[in-house]
């Protein structure tokens, strides 16, 4: 529930003017020239070693959408249109949509107690479900064990070693330093008994008076929306958005 399960097979969305150091020469650059410009980034980035792949999609409104891929998925296989990505934050937004339909259907949930939706996991009154989904809850991102903590330090000192290697020796070199992705994941097995744990292990900053980034915030809301609904989040995710939508080639792994 905080991103790290879902993939999207063709591609995802990303506002490339928003992190790019080239937005204001795009801004004003005609929209086949800003097109060139954003596969020219992104072959850019794949090429200096920053990733090892990615697909690139631009959808303009009355024109056809426009998708590549770069580089590889795995050593020695090419990222190709079929090439199925791990989404991981943006599986938020499926969370932002489910919310936003229950407020829909049920007028005012959005400002309801946690606690009332999730009596046992002991959570204070004053966190609200808009808390979660606006990263201003105080709880943390991650809350897991001492040795987790350890396993995730030592993969983020690898990923520094990896990104190092691209830099120097290339992409597919770097990308034979074992362990990283496994080890770095704190969501990989989190279910909501673990999730639960997290909570109740959490030193949570009070409700409403910060923006931090919650990886954590977001996963109660998905509990809770599962809960409401009794039904998994991945049924809700494929039932609401999936299914209707038509993104047969969208899944859980």
């Amino acid at each position: 529930r905080a991103g790290s399960g879902v993939w999207l097979k063709h591609f995802c969305q990303v506002p490339v003017q928003c992190c790019s150091p080239f937005s204001k020469t795009m801004a004003r650059d005609e929209p086949e020239a800003r097109v060139g410009r954003a596969m020219q980034l992104a072959e850019e980035f794949v090429g200096a070693g920053y990733s090892p792949g990615l697909a690139v999609a631009i959808v303009r409104r009355g024109a056809a959408p426009v998708l590549r891929t770069f580089g590889e998925q795995a050593p020695g296989v090419l990222a190709t249109e079929d090439t199925q990505w791990q989404i991981g934050s943006i599986t938020k937004v499926f969370t932002g949509l489910l919310l936003a339909r229950e407020e829909r259907s049920h007028r005012g949930f959005i400002d309801s107690a946690v606690f009332e939706h999730l009596p046992d996991w002991g959570i204070p009154e004053e966190v609200r479900m808009h808390h979660l989904c606006t990263h201003t809850s105080g709880y943390p991102s991650i809350a897991p064990g001492r040795f987790q903590y350890m396993r995730i330090a030592v993969a983020s000192i690898m990923q520094m070693i990896q990104s190092y290697f691209a830099r120097r020796a290339g992409v597919r070199l770097a990308s034979y330093v074992p362990g990283v992705s496994p080890m770095l994941d704190p969501y990989k097995d989190i279910d909501d008994h673990e999730l639960k744990r997290w909570v109740r292990r959490a030193t949570r900053g009070p409700a409403g008076k910060l923006i931090s980034y919650s990886n954590m915030g977001v996963g109660i809301a998905g509990a809770v929306l599962a809960q409401r609904n009794k039904a998994s989040y991945r049924s809700l995710v494929r039932d609401c958005i999936f299914d209707p939508l038509q993104m047969t080639n969208s899944g859980f792994d």
